[in-house]
């Protein structure tokens, strides 16, 4: 592992702005709206461009993001907890040197769904990338059979609180259009997520 910094690493800064509504969770009713961006200084190549006589290095990337949550139902217990929540995430990354440049992930959690399992959760979530166009350019002058345009997750997921200090969480995903080219069958996926707090 490399740990050293060099001359050329350049520079890393993370910054995030919240908005958090007083009177709305009074009710129950939690929320909260969050904008924030990375910046990357550190020189990385750009995607290949047959426009260009020589490779062009990128010393100036970024990335923003809005994250959006809100609890939309609310049906009681203890600290608000149990109901209904939907959020939102957007993000954008210049096309030059990031895979994705657009990325979307949304979803609904229900908390205390069942009768008798108020602690428990279940998640339904969507997750939508859509890959740089500047890489699709690249990938047409180099006459790749297929360019990467968009993939996408359906995701549902429950998780059942076993005891206060362990929970089990079966989770069932359906990715669509795997790696953005389509050459790629849709793939289901299964798997179970074990945590214990100590």
């Amino acid at each position: 592992m490399d740990f050293s910094i060099r001359h050329n690493s350049g520079v890393a800064v993370i910054q995030e702005f919240a908005y958090r509504p007083k009177k709305r969770p009074k009710a129950g009713y939690q929320g909260f709206l969050k904008i924030g961006g990375f910046y990357d200084s550190e020189p990385r190549p750009a995607f290949a461009d047959d426009r260009l006589l020589t490779n062009k290095m990128i010393s100036t990337n970024w990335t923003l993001y809005a994250i959006g949550q809100q609890k939309l139902y609310h049906h009681g217990g203890a600290g608000f907890r149990q109901g209904l929540t939907g959020f939102l995430t957007l993000t954008y990354s210049p096309p030059a040197s990031n895979t994705i440049q657009y990325f979307a992930d949304m979803g609904l959690v229900y908390i205390g769904l069942l009768p008798h399992r108020e602690n428990d959760a279940i998640g339904v979530f969507r997750l939508v990338g859509e890959f740089s166009n500047d890489l699709r350019l690249s990938q047409r002058q180099a006459h790749v059979n297929a360019v990467q345009t968009q993939e996408a997750v359906l995701e549902v997921n429950y998780r059942y609180e076993a005891t206060a200090f362990s929970y089990l969480q079966p989770d069932m995903q359906y990715i669509i259009r795997p790696d953005g080219t389509g050459t790629i069958s849709n793939a289901l996926v299964l798997a179970i997520q074990v945590g214990l707090t100590l």
